[in-house]
């Protein structure tokens, strides 16, 4: 007997019941929705940084702009990758590369000397 699924949200809620408990559940929803969160509020970080960025790297409000477009193109572009890379590797070991790579490109930039 098969059960007609209303939506995404139902079937995904589904598919995580099987063979876990709630808590598991609720656990892999909360790590999905902080590294979500994670990239959200660097943007946000960097958006409210950008006067002082460019301070300190000494560089005009062009210059700025495009630092903003370098840091969104590959991260949206990747995001979908990641997903493809997600179904054929595994979700959990995407999640974690991809919060790993987002992390060490983080602090690589952060030592950046200049623009």
């Amino acid at each position: 007997m098969s059960v007609a699924l209303a939506n995404g949200s139902d079937q995904a809620i589904a598919l995580c019941r099987v063979g876990r408990t709630t808590k598991d559940c609720s656990l892999i929803l909360v790590a999905t929705i902080l590294a979500s969160t994670l990239a959200f509020l660097d943007g946000a970080v960097i958006n409210v940084a950008l006067p002082r960025i460019g301070e300190d790297l000494r560089t005009d409000g062009s210059l700025l702009q495009w630092l903003m477009t370098v840091y969104l193109l590959p991260l949206g572009s990747l995001q979908l990758l990641a997903g493809a890379f997600g179904d054929h590797f595994g979700h959990r070991r995407i999640l974690f590369l991809g919060t790993t790579l987002f992390t060490l490109a983080s602090l690589w930039c952060a030592l950046a000397g200049d623009i």
